[in-house]
C-alpha cells in the first residue's frame, strides 16, 4: 500500500510536455485520393511537424497541445499534380501555409499491454477553415527512449492516427474536378515527439478510473 501511494504521489507531480521537432522522418502527414488518372489513386506526404502536446499517461483525456505542418513542403506524387497543389484553386499555399491541429483530448481510452488507444479530439484548420474532427489513434511510450534518437535524456511518445476529410469542407477546389480527383482524402499521421524528463515511474492499471 505504502508503495502504491508514492507511486501516484510521484506521477501526479510529474508533468510532460512532449515536442514535436524531431528529424522530420518520423513526422509523416501521408495522404492518398482516388483519382480517374494515372495509378488510380494519388499519393503525397508532408513531413516535418512543430508544436508541442501536454499528454497526461494516467489520464489521456486531459491531453491538450498545437501541431502545425508547413503546406508549402507538401509533396505529391505525381508531376502535374504538384504544379498545381499550391495554386489559389486548390491548397493556396501561399496565403494559407500552416496547416494546424489544436488537441482538446482524447475520449473513449482503452489501455493496451504496450499501447493506448482512443479517440483523438480537436480542430483542424486548413486553407483557413477550421473543422472540428475525431480521429481513431494508438500512443506508444517510450521511457528513457529519446537518447537513441538524438543522445539526450526523455521520454519518446509516437502518435498514429488515420481521418478522412472531403476537400470541398476545406474550400479545396469545392465541386471541382470531381470526375477526375474524388472528393474525399484519405490521412495518415504518424508523428514522434520528445521529452526532455524521463519518468519515474509508467502508469498502470492502478491509475485508471473504475
Amino acid at each position: 500500500m505504502f508503495f502504491i501511494v508514492v507511486a501516484l504521489a510521484g506521477t501526479n507531480a510529474f508533468g510532460m510536455t512532449f515536442d514535436f521537432r524531431t528529424p522530420e522522418q518520423f513526422n509523416t502527414i501521408k495522404v492518398s485520393i482516388n483519382t480517374s488518372f494515372g495509378s488510380g489513386q494519388l499519393e503525397g506526404e508532408i513531413r516535418g511537424a512543430r508544436g508541442t502536446i501536454e499528454f497526461p499517461m494516467e489520464r489521456p483525456e486531459a491531453a491538450r497541445g498545437r501541431i502545425s505542418i508547413d503546406a508549402r513542403g507538401i509533396r505529391l506524387f505525381h508531376g502535374k499534380s504538384q504544379a498545381v497543389v499550391h495554386t489559389s484553386t486548390w491548397l493556396d499555399t501561399g496565403r494559407f501555409p500552416q496547416i494546424t491541429f489544436g488537441l482538446k483530448g482524447v475520449q473513449n481510452v482503452r489501455w493496451g499491454r504496450n499501447e493506448i488507444r482512443g479517440d483523438i479530439v480537436g480542430t483542424l484548420t486548413l486553407k483557413g477553415k477550421a473543422k472540428e474532427v475525431v480521429l481513431p489513434a494508438v500512443f506508444r511510450y517510450q521511457r528513457a527512449g529519446r537518447r537513441s534518437l538524438d543522445g539526450r535524456a526523455g521520454d519518446l511518445l509516437e502518435v498514429q492516427a488515420k481521418l478522412s476529410i472531403l476537400r470541398s469542407e476545406f474550400g479545396i477546389n469545392p465541386g471541382g474536378m470531381l470526375d477526375q480527383v474524388k472528393n474525399e482524402v484519405s490521412v495518415t499521421v504518424n508523428l514522434l515527439a520528445r521529452s526532455d524528463k524521463v519518468r519515474p515511474l509508467l502508469p498502470c492499471s492502478l491509475f485508471v478510473n473504475p
